[in-house]
């Protein structure tokens, strides 16, 4: 009876013990940063339980808990009421897409854009978080990652910040420059009809 009554109180202790999860996310499987981990980016948040479209709380709460030197990520990037940016997937809901995710190992640029961001990379039941703190990326360029540490295959990837700007590409200045040429010549040809009546 003893030994039965000592079992049940060292279980009933180790029970207390244990500490209990935090409100979601928190990490569910411990995938490594380092085995999973994205080109360029400068901090990772690996492994946390739910979607990361859905609810965008949940990459608040990533935000807002994971620090980079001395201010949160959420600090760097410029508040959490941030716009999202879901990926042309399926997976990711119809959004303006502004990259496309594969389960290929890459995350492709389909606008050029500027400025601290958090990548999220949902696989399964959970997603990563990668912060990207003064990356340029233009029209065609990717974020390499490891897929064969995503063994259930990636579903979609977003990214979030109060600071992206799209960079203008190369054709966008060839047009307003283009459209500059034509109202300055309209304007001299109507000038000289002007003058000449």
């Amino acid at each position: 009876m003893k030994k039965i009554f000592g079992t049940l109180t060292l279980a009933a202790w180790a029970a207390m013990a244990v500490p209990a999860h935090a409100a979601s996310p928190y990490p569910i499987d411990g995938t490594p940063c380092a085995s999973f981990a994205a080109s360029g980016s400068v901090d990772c948040a690996g492994g946390f339980a739910g979607e990361n479209t859905t609810p965008i709380s949940n990459v608040i709460n990533v935000a807002n808990t994971e620090t980079y030197g001395v201010p949160t990520w959420a600090t760097i990037v410029g508040g959490t009421s941030f716009t999202e940016y879901k990926d042309d997937n399926s997976g990711a809901g119809s959004t303006t897409s502004l990259i496309d995710g594969n389960s290929n190992g890459t995350v492709t640029f389909l606008s050029a854009v500027s400025g601290p961001f958090i990548l999220a990379l949902k696989y399964g039941n959970e997603f990563s978080a990668f912060l990207y703190t003064s990356s340029t990326f233009a029209v065609g360029d990717a974020i390499t990652f490891n897929a064969a540490a995503d063994q259930n295959g990636l579903s979609h990837a977003a990214i979030y910040t109060n600071s992206v700007t799209a960079v203008p590409e190369p054709e966008t200045y060839a047009l307003m420059l283009a459209g500059l040429g034509v109202v300055s010549f309209v304007s001299k040809r109507r000038k000289a009809a002007a003058q000449a009546v």
